[in-house]
């Protein structure tokens, strides 16, 4: 005979009692081997682990299956139950308005967020100005904060509902920095810099 090797994934919920049936192929019967595995959290799962973010325009895909709630973080994101958070760290290069865009899989699987100040997971503060909606022409969920320039901030990623799944992350400023060259301004044309 060949053996045959079945995977099955799924995603467990804590404290809940699962059972597993197992029968032959066209009424085969044998021995067989069964082996449980559970999957590491994403690398940024805790807050201390947060990925950084740098730029005025970030897109990044990433996920949050698998991601947990650790202890002390908010009850709640932007006013939605935490359970399955990411985490990220972006320094502001320029003050205004900040826009998160998350895709997620449509309805099927909503990502939720939020952004605050603090440099530890019990002392975050909301950043100024949040907001946050469900864009149903997009189908995908608008943040918005406004930012102060070299200010860090924490993106918590979570999903609506308890859910997880990819997600594409995209952050843009609405004011760019400005560049490098127009910092350097001629004290008198011609002459030397200030």
């Amino acid at each position: 005979t060949t053996n045959k090797l079945l995977t099955l994934n799924f995603e467990s919920v804590l404290d809940r009692e699962y059972a597993f049936a197992v029968d032959g192929f066209s009424s085969g019967a044998g021995a067989f081997d069964f082996t449980l595995k559970y999957p590491p959290p994403p690398p940024n799962d805790n807050f201390a682990d947060r990925v950084l973010l740098s730029g005025a325009s970030v897109t990044v895909q990433t996920s949050n299956l698998y991601s947990t709630k650790e202890s002390g973080e908010p009850d709640k994101h932007a006013g939605v139950s935490s359970a399955r958070s990411i985490w990220y760290s972006w320094t502001a290069p320029v003050s205004g308005p900040v826009s998160v865009t998350l895709a997620g899989r449509g309805s099927e699987f909503i990502p939720w967020a939020a952004a605050y100040t603090g440099n530890t997971i019990t002392n975050l503060l909301s950043a100024p100005g949040l907001g946050e909606r469900f864009d149903t022409n997009l189908m995908a969920t608008k943040l918005t904060f406004t930012a102060s320039a070299l200010t860090t901030y924490a993106l918590a990623i979570d999903g609506f509902n308890t859910r997880s799944g990819p997600i594409g992350l995209t952050l843009v400023t609405a004011n760019s920095p400005p560049a490098i060259q127009s910092l350097l301004t001629p004290a008198v044309p011609g002459g030397g810099f200030k």
